[in-house]
């Protein structure tokens, strides 16, 4: 290998390397060498084959230096690529955003860098499937792993790939999991995926799911008949899943950001039923409904009543979430409009009393952020607007609830100012209990 120009260089970019030869990138590699970001393109501008295969950049790499601690590479892979990666074993954060790859159980081999930190990953091409010698019908991951320092992963690909990497790489001493979905519209392999992290990882402190489109030049990703026999059901994946999440009593952050609705509706089920149990340390759960009709989703976009209404505060948030600070859900619309509140409101305050003389004293519950949103894809043009006496209801409601709130809004179906106008009276009340003014409500709900 050549000398290296700089000798103690510490950090590099390289983009591109495409029409490099292996000796001019050798030159940049330092054997003081700690951070290294390597970008490809997929082709050659000429259409052929790339001048630098991926391995040698990696092989060149392993053979420069041996303190390398962060590598970010984009590009496309071959044969060698991963058994040269899993030569540096000195990395603790790894960043691949990959093309032209098709199968997910390479990833394994990941398991050998015991350092790893923080892993990243993009993936745009299908992933093998399951097999008979790799079903994922198991419903779980592997119960070994050297990744025993791993604590942050974040995978964007499509939803079936994510159960293959979740199978492959196992990790089970994570604190932070961020998953990327592309063009999701089957519940099976999203309950999977999440099923399987939460079920190995029983420490997760924060969950990051975001759902989004294909990305140009991407194709939604169906399951081949012949591979269906190797993959759970949609309810055993569900199952996992909850299960999974009940047993969760560390995580402190989910957000579910633009879920399609129809993922939505058996996913709002799971939380709603898991946070009695992950009440005691959640901080912060917003999950954010895409109510945009999902082509070939085959679900029906008629279950509203899956989501609840606002007396899931009083139940369920004010009795076992006393940490919570922040919560975006989504909630039934004409469930809203018409349940009784008083009547939650009062079974609430009963049992809190109860509390109270069993030597379990409750304070004043901390929630200062609330979004309320509503709607179903067959209601996206409909806007639902309120009495004065329902604002006046639902404001004195949140307020005898959460003393605390500093923001209330809402967004769907909703006509405009609803919550604008429960929000002020949120705050007139709170102006009441801190000075004693008062402020003409009904003027505040109009």
């Amino acid at each position: 290998m050549p000398v290296p120009l700089f000798p103690k260089l510490r950090a590099a970019k390289i983009s591109p390397v495409d029409f490099m030869s292996l000796k001019t990138f050798s030159l940049f590699i330092s054997p003081s060498m700690r951070r290294l970001q390597v970008d490809l393109d997929r082709v050659s501008q000429e259409g052929g084959p790339l001048r630098l295969p991926p391995h040698l950049i990696i092989q060149a790499t392993t053979a420069a230096t041996q303190n390398l601690q962060l590598l970010h590479y984009t590009g496309p892979t071959d044969k060698a690529f991963f058994p040269h990666l899993v030569k540096l074993t000195s990395l603790t954060s790894l960043t691949l955003y990959l093309a032209g790859w098709q199968d997910a159980w390479e990833l394994r081999c990941l398991r050998g860098l015991p350092l790893l930190e923080h892993v990243a990953n993009l993936f745009l091409d299908s992933l093998g499937a399951a097999s008979a010698d790799n079903p994922m019908t198991g419903l779980r991951i592997h119960s070994h792993t050297s990744l025993t320092n791993l604590r942050s992963l974040d995978i964007l690909a499509k939803q079936y790939q994510h159960c293959l990497v979740a199978r492959s790489l196992s990790p089970r001493s994570l604190k932070k999991l961020i998953l990327g979905f592309f063009a999701a519209i089957d519940a099976m392999p999203v309950h999977l995926a999440l099923g399987l992290y939460l079920q190995a990882n029983p420490n997760l402190e924060v969950l990051d799911v975001r759902f989004g489109e294909a990305a140009l030049g991407v194709s939604p990703e169906v399951l081949p008949l012949e591979s269906r026999v190797h993959w759970p059901t949609v309810h055993d994946a569900s199952d996992v899943l909850s299960s999974a999440l009940q047993a969760s009593r560390s995580i402190r952050e989910i957000l579910l950001h633009h879920i399609p609705f129809h993922l939505a509706i058996p996913t709002s089920r799971i939380l709603c039923d898991a946070m009695p149990s992950i009440g005691a340390s959640l901080v912060s759960l917003r999950m954010y409904v895409n109510v945009k009709p999902v082509p070939n989703s085959g679900e029906s976009a008629s279950q509203g009543t899956a989501f609840p209404g606002l007396s899931f505060l009083a139940s369920t948030v004010r009795l076992r979430c006393p940490s919570l600070k922040r919560l975006a859900f989504h909630f039934d619309a004409n469930i809203v409009r018409h349940e009784d509140l008083a009547e939650s409101l009062r079974h609430c305050e009963e049992r809190l009393q109860q509390l109270a003389t069993s030597g379990h004293l409750s304070r004043d519950h901390q929630l200062s952020f609330l979004e309320v949103s509503s709607g179903t894809p067959t209601e996206t043009s409909i806007q639902i607007g309120l009495s004065v006496d329902r604002k006046v209801k639902i404001a004195s409601f949140l307020d005898r609830l959460f003393p605390h709130l500093n923001d209330v809004s809402g967004s769907g179906v909703w006509g405009p100012g609803t919550w604008l106008n429960i929000n002020d009276l949120i705050k007139s009340f709170q102006d009441v209990r801190r000075t004693g003014s008062h402020r003409d409500v009904v003027d505040i709900a109009n």
